[in-house]
């Protein structure tokens, strides 16, 4: 089988294959892919206030049998006291902080939290996003997925964990 046909946005030139590490290749449908490119064009222009090259759409196949599935950590709010609530929950409290996938912890502290680590594993990679990415595939896990909150929202995306998982079909106009 060809795999998962999914699509992914980028405002970088040209490239062999895709950076995995960090948890930083996200991959969904087309219409997510889209919502992602208007983001980034949007992001240029208003932050950096130039605008860069239009987003390019890459289309690929996905070798991912065994994804841990799991909620957009963009969808959460995190507590001081670790837990982890979707944002809708969130009322005017003020201890907690939106959580995402760019952080340098938050992603390792879900994963404590529903089981996945053990304080001692969880201690081993705080700070260290692949390395808890090497514990889950240790315990078979080639992938993430999760119900996408931002782009497309409802509509699964996927976090591959290593490049070789990763087929460029082509780059859509």
């Amino acid at each position: 089988s060809p795999g998962i046909i999914a699509y992914h946005s980028t405002n970088v030139p040209e490239f062999g294959e895709f950076n995995t590490s960090g948890l930083s290749a996200h991959f969904g449908t087309a219409d997510a892919a889209t919502d992602r490119a208007r983001d980034l064009r949007d992001f240029s222009v208003d932050v950096v206030g130039r605008k860069h090259d239009d987003p390019r759409t890459v289309k690929v196949a996905l070798d991912i049998k065994n994804p841990l599935e799991m909620p957009d950590l963009a969808s959460l709010y995190q507590s001081e006291r670790g837990e982890f609530i979707r944002s809708e929950e969130v009322e005017s409290r003020l201890d907690e902080h939106p959580a995402s996938w760019e952080s340098e912890t938050d992603f390792q502290e879900w994963l404590l939290g529903n089981g996945f680590l053990t304080p001692d594993q969880f201690w081993d990679v705080q700070y260290d996003v692949d390395g808890a990415v090497s514990i889950l595939k240790d315990n078979g896990y080639d992938g993430i997925a999760y119900e996408n909150a931002v782009e497309n929202p409802g509509s699964i995306s996927y976090i591959p964990f290593d490049a070789s998982q990763i087929t460029i079909l082509s780059d859509l106009p």
